[in-house]
């Protein structure tokens, strides 16, 4: 493994930012029914949160390989890494549900990684 990491320099980069970026990922899902309670919401607008997250998550999946076609792997990563940051910035500062439904609309919007089984 580490003649792996010291042929391929990058590697190691590109692993420590996917563990730092699904660590914020998991830690918004596991905490997703504090975050709803905590802007007021209850177990309906968790429902709906939910909803919002499978709901934008389908067709971003179905349209990965025409996507990554137009655009390449490299740029999608980093502007799925944007979108990370930004949805859990808009879960960690959520005072509102409606940010909570923007934050699980980001979620899913834009972060379909090619390392992300679809």
């Amino acid at each position: 493994m580490f003649s792996l990491l010291r042929e391929y320099s990058y590697l190691k980069y590109f692993l420590m930012a996917s563990v730092l970026l699904f660590m914020s990922h998991n830690m918004v899902c596991v905490f997703l029914p504090q975050i709803i309670e905590g802007a007021g919401g209850d177990s309906s607008k968790l429902g709906i949160a939910l909803f919002i997250s499978a709901g934008v998550e389908f067709p971003v999946m179905s349209y990965f390989v025409k996507l990554s076609k137009k655009i390449s792997v490299d740029k999608l990563l980093i502007l799925s890494a944007v979108f990370f940051g930004i949805k859990s910035m808009a879960a960690m500062f959520a005072s509102q549900v409606g940010v909570v439904f923007l934050a699980q609309f980001l979620h899913n919007s834009f972060n379909k990684e090619p390392h992300k089984p679809i």
